[in-house]
């Protein structure tokens, strides 16, 4: 693709001229925004389970280029002090690992000889308002009607915006559109915004604000199964004849405080449907409480039995 080129000269001329428009940043949060998003990996879940408040990093959308002209917005968030969601996010992500998907990493070897590994299927995690609906509202539209003025705060003039957009479909930009009035921003307290220099008006990009924003309230969290969003916004109701044929479709989690819910679309019935995902403790009590109903002692750590009734 050619326009990255062409993003960096106009970067270039813009830094020159402060007077060419360019929109080839990096967009983060910002206020007026519905959710904050980052990505649930095997790192952040241990950091989450080791410390509530520990800094989520913002991730830009998967299909969206990298600009040329800097960075802009928001780039950190924090739980609200002693949240009970950080710990169901880190075990939401073992059971993921452990029931749906293998953690699938990359290494690269510096010359040095050090080895650095990143994980490349980590999960989408978008942090809303406890009230959002995401079967209703979907997952992934911004409901920001004053995206243009939020940049512009930053620095950038208006033709020097951007927007970025985590599901890549005509309707759904419409919805975002026609329904933001009536979606409420992310209820969050962000730091202030450092003075922009008259000269600095027409810059680029703004400022890239490191210093996390801190989530008041309750926080309802949305973890999806797949990364491509545009499947949720609207799922395949037929496959193709060569594939199976699987009643179980797109796939997300609802995490809250008083637990998780997983929502799936049914492609037979073609809806969407819900259940109850319940955590490794509550397995082990529904284990337990079904052994001592069998009149079986239950012995924690102990081999489960086989398929004939012994144990290993």
């Amino acid at each position: 693709m050619m326009w990255k080129p062409v993003a960096a000269v106009a970067c270039s001329l813009a830094s020159l001229t402060a007077a060419t428009p360019a929109w080839a940043t990096n967009r983060g949060f910002f206020p007026g925004d519905a959710f904050f998003h980052t990505t649930l990996t095997k790192e952040v879940a241990e950091k989450l389970r080791a410390d509530a408040s520990t800094p989520l990093r913002y991730a830009t959308p998967d299909h969206e280029e990298g600009g040329f002209c800097g960075y802009t917005g928001y780039w950190n968030a924090r739980l609200p002090a002693d949240s009970p969601l950080a710990a169901r996010l880190a075990d939401l992500y073992d059971r993921l690992r452990r029931d749906v998907v293998f953690r699938e990493v990359s290494q690269a070897i510096e010359d040095d000889g050090t080895v650095t590994e990143w994980e490349t299927n980590g999960f989408n995690l978008f942090l809303y308002n406890s009230d959002y609906n995401p079967r209703r509202r979907g997952i992934g539209l911004r409901y920001n009607e004053t995206w243009v003025e939020d940049e512009m705060a930053f620095g950038p003039s208006r033709a020097g915006t951007r927007l970025e957009i985590f599901v890549d479909h005509p309707h759904a930009v419409s919805q975002d559109w026609r329904d933001a009035a009536d979606v409420p921003p992310l209820n969050a307290d962000c730091p202030p915004l450092p003075p922009v220099p008259a000269r600095e008006v027409l810059r680029m990009a703004g400022p890239m604000i490191e210093e996390p924003i801190r989530l008041r309230g309750p926080v309802l969290a949305v973890v999806t199964e797949q990364r491509d969003l545009n499947g949720y916004f609207r799922p395949r109701r037929s496959l193709d004849p060569f594939e199976i044929e699987l009643e179980i479709g797109e796939t997300y989690y609802v995490v809250t405080t008083d637990g998780v819910t997983r929502h799936y679309f049914n492609r037979k019935t073609r809806r969407w449907q819900s259940d109850n995902w319940p955590t490794f403790e509550e397995i082990e009590a529904a284990e337990r409480a079904a052994d001592e109903a069998a009149g079986d002692q239950y012995e924690e750590g102990a081999p489960a039995a086989d398929a004939w009734g012994d144990a290993p």
